[in-house]
């Protein structure tokens, strides 16, 4: 009976190793030039109002909405942004969709440094940073791929129904 037990769990185990690790990334703005489209870390962005300033490797907005998607189409969770404050401090918009349908939106001050969204900016395929009263700069905008992202928490649920139902049979034999 242990036999079969050990067997079970070893399976669980290898099925818990298989699942994909999340994918992150993160968009550093490091190859950034004056009012272009940019690309990195698999994220699109669509502009003509982003640029690098106060320094290379920042993106900065006077005006107008950058457009955020993953190049190759999916969902994605976006993480967390880091507002700096030397360039500027007036409010950043940051509103999420899910199939072209607005789903969350957060103001966020230009000086307000590291930000994490709240979980009404999970599984989006698109994202708008928006200019609201004044400029701001930001940097590293952190994602993850919502659709990699393994459910460890329902894995450990089977793994201790698993033991569960060895320990009944256990206790009948």
């Amino acid at each position: 009976m242990l036999n079969k037990l050990t067997r079970v769990l070893g399976l669980a185990a290898l099925i818990a190793a298989a699942a994909p690790a999340a994918q992150a990334g993160v968009v550093t703005f490091g190859s950034l030039t004056n009012y272009t489209n940019y690309t990195e870390a698999g994220m699109a962005m669509t502009a003509n109002t982003v640029w690098n300033w106060p320094g290379a490797g920042m993106a900065h907005m006077d005006n107008g909405t950058a457009v955020f998607k993953l190049a190759s189409g999916g969902y994605f969770n976006l993480d967390g942004v880091d507002m700096i404050a030397a360039g500027g401090s007036g409010n950043a918009r940051f509103t999420a969709y899910y199939d072209g349908a607005q789903v969350a939106s957060v103001d966020i001050a230009g000086n307000a440094g590291h930000y994490n969204f709240s979980i009404d900016f999970d599984v989006i395929n698109e994202f708008r940073v928006a200019v609201l009263d004044s400029h701001f700069t930001f940097d590293n905008l952190t994602f993850s791929d919502a659709g990699t992202v393994p459910e460890p928490v329902s894995l450990a649920l089977v793994g201790v129904a698993l033991v569960g139902v060895g320990a009944a049979r256990r206790r009948k034999a």
